[in-house]
């Protein structure tokens, strides 16, 4: 009994100890697992905050106004349109932090609303201290109290914003916790088979181990920007990056990016930002590179420095902007062409303007040349007199200059008038184009003999306009009014001029007491060919407007209750020069 109980004892004492083995090496090697998993996952953690505080910061140049705006402001619209990319970690989730300092204010952008704490609450995280004052990196925080955390930290100091992602430390042990419960029951289990056993259990975990090296590897290399891992040359790459040197990944390693470079190119050479990356100051810039192939590419390159494998290297990220500065170019070209036809068209609706007035004009300028045939013939009496009357005689001549300056003064706005050149803009008080066009009309005014009244504001702030072209849309205006009220009434006929200021800019309404406009030509009298004339050509209006919209200004049309139409003109105030 006692020999049984012995070899019982031993039997069991070999168990225990076959068991101890067996946990302990299990444990070793899932803490050694779990050591390498834990690293990778800190490298991953900071490498995406790195990732989207340059994306944010690239967002916040592309802004228009980011530099007169608002600080706080830009960064919430910023805000509103970031895409956060998911985190590349199975069933990891994490909560993403973007922290604003405003003076003394704290603002935490979550979602639609902003969270605002004092300054105090600063000092008292030093996680995010660190991340204003630009400093990156990933830190473990584990009081024994509260659940533990990995919190990986970027920011931009010049900005003031500050990143921080915080992740559960068992949300990333979960998996390997299981993993060695698994691995100590089945260790327990099947002592006598201990190998066998090490290696299933092992065997999930390195799958999993492999998957997601396969399962990174494969969002690496598919990326849809070009990926470089430098030291200071290439020591890695994925697809894309080959792609746009035209290379493979093995002939792309080991090269050194400057014999990529066009040389006499505006932008700097990548050398000059290297050394700065790798004292951690990351990097943004433009780059033109020519390919295996010669054909010549512009990339948008961010450049920064990481810790891999111990060692320290430099994350380049590459995007291929050459179509789209192609595409830019092509667009700048087509608005150009879009511009010199309209100003072309202008400038063919001007002279046809000039064709319709042609009558009152010779008429205009008739007026001062009579006038001065007259005082020149009168003048010629004076002369033939036995005694020279002086005073008479100045008289004359003062009254010949006068109409010939004023024949001068027609010729002048005609000449202004049907002008061909392009878009010419510059800082005009609004009265006195509104008095130019005004007297310009006044030939039609007085061919159809109705008053034209006007009511001009003066002192009104400057607008930056091309003159004839404005003057153009209130002459097609003024000469559309006189002719409603011409076919309309016989009798009490009159147009109004009137110019004022208002918040949203300078206000000019040309108006009527004419039949007004229809339902359906409140609606389209601003379409190309649409007109309510029997022998209209139906592009006065459509120019009119074209004009006005390149002016960064708007156009309408209302039916005042009393009769008549009334068509308004805004045009925006001069922006003050910085």
């Amino acid at each position: 009994m006692k020999i049984r109980k012995s070899y019982r004892g031993r039997i069991f004492g070999l168990i225990i100890v076959l068991i101890t083995v067996s946990v302990m090496v299990m444990l070793f090697t899932l803490f050694t697992l779990f050591r390498s998993v834990a690293y990778q996952n800190q490298y991953i953690l900071s490498s995406y905050v790195d990732n989207q505080a340059l994306l944010f910061e690239r967002m916040l140049l592309e802004q228009p106004d980011w530099q007169v705006e608002d600080r706080l402001t830009v960064m919430r619209r910023v805000y509103s349109q970031f895409d956060r990319q998911t985190l590349p970690i199975n069933e990891t989730t994490g909560v993403f932090e973007v922290i604003v300092q405003t003076n003394d204010e704290m603002h935490w952008l979550m979602g639609g609303d902003t969270i605002v704490s004092s300054a105090a609450y600063l000092m008292e995280d030093k996680v995010i201290l660190a991340a204003l004052n630009g400093a990156q990196g990933v830190v473990m925080l584990d009081d024994g109290f509260t659940e533990p955390q990995v919190k990986a930290f970027s920011g931009l100091p010049e900005w003031g914003v500050a990143f921080v992602l915080t992740v559960s430390i068992n949300e990333l042990r979960e998996p390997f916790v299981n993993a060695a419960i698994k691995a100590v029951l089945a260790a327990v289990i099947l002592t006598s088979i201990g190998g066998w056993f090490f290696y299933r259990i092992s065997r999930p975990i390195i799958v999993d181990l492999e998957e997601n090296e396969l399962k990174y590897r494969t969002l690496f290399d598919n990326a849809n920007e070009g990926v470089l891992l430098l030291a200071p040359e290439i020591v890695d790459c994925n697809d894309r990056a080959a792609m746009i040197f035209g290379m493979t990944k093995w002939e792309l390693l080991g090269r050194d990016l400057d014999s990529f470079s066009v040389k006499n190119q505006a932008y700097q050479q990548p050398r000059d930002f290297i050394s700065r990356a790798e004292n951690g100051e990351a990097q943004y810039f433009l780059w033109l590179v020519r390919d295996s192939g010669g054909s010549e590419h512009e990339l948008e390159v961010m450049m920064r420095k990481v810790e891999l494998d111990e060692q320290d290297r430099l994350l380049v990220t590459l995007v291929d902007i050459t179509d789209r500065r192609r595409a830019e170019k092509d667009l700048r070209v087509a608005e150009k062409a879009i511009r010199d036809g309209r100003d072309h068209l202008a400038h063919v609706a001007r002279l046809n303007t000039m064709g319709e007035m042609a009558a009152g004009i010779a008429h205009e300028i008739n007026q001062p040349l009579s006038a001065i045939t007259t005082y020149a013939q009168a003048s010629e009496k004076l002369l033939q007199r036995p005694e020279l009357d002086r005073e008479m005689m100045e008289e004359a001549f003062n009254q010949i200059a006068k109409q010939a300056r004023r024949a001068g003064e027609v010729i002048r706005r005609l000449r202004d008038f049907v002008n061909k050149s392009g878009t010419n803009l510059q800082l005009w008080a609004p009265e006195d184009i509104v008095a130019e066009s005004v007297a310009l009309g006044m030939v039609d005014a007085r061919k159809y003999d109705i008053p034209v009244v006007t009511d001009l504001q003066v002192g009104i702030a400057p607008i930056q306009v091309d003159a004839v072209q404005i003057q153009q849309v209130l002459i097609n205006l003024i000469r559309n009014a006189l002719e409603a009220v011409a076919a309309f009434r016989q009798s009490d006929g009159q147009v109004d001029v009137i110019l004022f200021a208002e918040d949203r800019g300078v206000i000019i309404q040309i108006g009527d007491n004419g039949p007004g406009l229809s339902e359906e030509a409140l609606q389209r009298v601003f379409h190309p060919f649409f007109t309510t004339k029997a022998s209209g050509m139906g592009i006065g209006l459509s120019i009119s407007h074209s004009i006005v919209q390149a002016h960064k200004g708007t156009m309408r049309v209302f039916n005042k209750n009393e009769g008549g139409a009334v068509f308004e003109v805004c045009l925006p105030y001069a922006k003050a020069s910085a």
